[in-house]
């Protein structure tokens, strides 16, 4: 979960940074202004979500979760494969990249 938020928000080195970071670099090129105010958003979104990793996962454990139980196998082996590909493409990102730039020239016509 704390992997899932922290590429959601853009940490580097996991896959949302990369958009993110095309993104920015776009737009403060042309609009620095709302790159600014953009940039208050992922502090913001930032402090979200560290405070919700926080009241999800420390701290006491309340009475009404004691009984579930912890992941299963089938369920960790169903979410590796998909958190290793979020380290993947934020370390190495060429290959996706390649992949949209071809799509996006197909069709804006370069």
């Amino acid at each position: 979960m704390v992997l899932a938020a922290f590429a959601s928000l853009g940490l580097p080195g996991l896959a949302g940074f990369v958009a993110e970071f095309q993104i920015f670099a776009g737009t403060f090129a042309i609009y620095p202004a709302l790159a600014g105010v953009g940039l208050l958003g992922l502090v913001i979104t930032a402090a979200l979500f560290l405070r919700m990793i926080q009241r999800a996962f420390l701290g006491a454990l309340p009475e009404r979760w004691a009984t579930w139980a912890e992941l299963s196998r089938t369920e960790v082996l169903a979410l590796a494969p998909v958190l290793a590909l979020v380290v993947v493409i934020g370390v190495a990102p060429a290959w996706v990249l390649d992949v949209i730039d071809s799509a996006a020239s197909a069709l804006v016509g370069g």
